[in-house]
């Protein structure tokens, strides 16, 4: 796990929430990627203290997640790795259950159902099924993340022979899935919710959420052609299709987007139909996104329903 401005209380939760797991047996690793926080640095420090599974690492400098990410990867002795996010919460059973059916289907990677929830830790949508099937997730990788990247589960064998995340890409996470796929390792889902994802308005994620889809756009092309990704063409790429104001529009439709989920889950169908027609007047992109996610439902889908 990495550390980087999470407010105190967030990032307790989610510390609180690992060392509270069913499954004993682990090193916890936490990277702390701000220098100049002290609330981090101390309360990071408390947690280790009071709990010898703890391994703290305090960055000098800024290295940014994915740096940081393989930095922390140095530091694991175990047989497997799990991922973080320090403003997520993971449920009590999260790794005995992902463990347990990793093992179980001799998988390298897996993840999980996320339950969604606001800034304050209110719902916002539960994610009600994920692809299982290696093939549905190969295919369904050409579209998207199939497995969420705070939900992981992985050999370390596995990281250490892809070289870890690639540090030129804003989507590294989804870099490192397709190529997971294309060095045919073995990529799973438990169908079952690991964590409650917390959506941060103001994360550096969702202030980059449009050059994150050009490079998934890129990235998926790419993979569908058996290719890993060129950095050089990436940044060309994204270079040429990248506006300010396409961004701005992006990120708005996305907040209406997550609207109509959370009006969905109101059981407002109505209300939430209105919202989302609204998109394609917003955001172009976001309706290509929209298919996308579409693709990805469906192919979460129960066996009974995709018969």
């Amino acid at each position: 796990m990495t550390t980087y401005h999470e407010p105190e209380h967030i990032l307790r939760q989610a510390i609180e929430s690992i060392l509270n797991q069913t499954y004993r047996d682990i090193e916890y690793i936490i990277v702390a990627d701000d220098p100049d926080n002290r609330t981090h640095h101390d309360v990071i420090s408390e947690y280790a203290d009071r709990d010898g599974r703890i391994i703290p690492v305090f960055n000098e400098v800024n290295l940014q997640q994915s740096r940081s990410l393989n930095k922390a990867l140095g530091f694991a002795h175990g047989e497997y790795i799990a991922r973080m996010d320090a403003d997520d919460i993971s449920l009590p059973d999260r790794l005995e259950k992902q463990l347990a059916y990793l093992q179980k289907n001799n998988l390298d990677l897996v993840g999980g159902i996320l339950n969604v929830i606001a800034a304050d830790g209110t719902p916002v949508y539960r994610i009600r099924s994920v692809p299982e099937k290696q093939s549905l997730i190969r295919f369904g990788l050409g579209f998207g993340m199939c497995l969420a990247h705070p939900s992981w589960l992985g050999r370390k064998a596995m990281f250490d022979d892809l070289g870890g995340y690639r540090i030129d890409v804003s989507a590294q996470d989804y870099d490192f899935l397709l190529r997971a796929a294309l060095h045919g390792y073995k990529l799973g889902n438990v169908n079952i919710p690991v964590l409650q994802y917390r959506l941060s308005p103001d994360s550096v994620s969702r202030l980059n959420l449009y050059r994150q889809y050009l490079t998934m756009l890129y990235l998926s092309n790419q993979y569908r052609q058996g290719k890993e990704a060129d950095f050089r063409e990436l940044e060309a790429y994204t270079g040429r299709r990248f506006s300010a104001k396409k961004a701005a529009a992006y990120v708005h439709a996305e907040e209406i987007f997550y609207g109509s989920l959370h009006k969905v889950t109101e059981r407002k169908y109505l209300s939430a139909f209105l919202h989302l027609a609204e998109i394609p007047f917003v955001s172009p992109a976001y309706v290509n996104k929209i298919f996308r996610f579409a693709v990805l439902c469906l192919l979460a889908l129960p066996k009974e329903k995709q018969s």
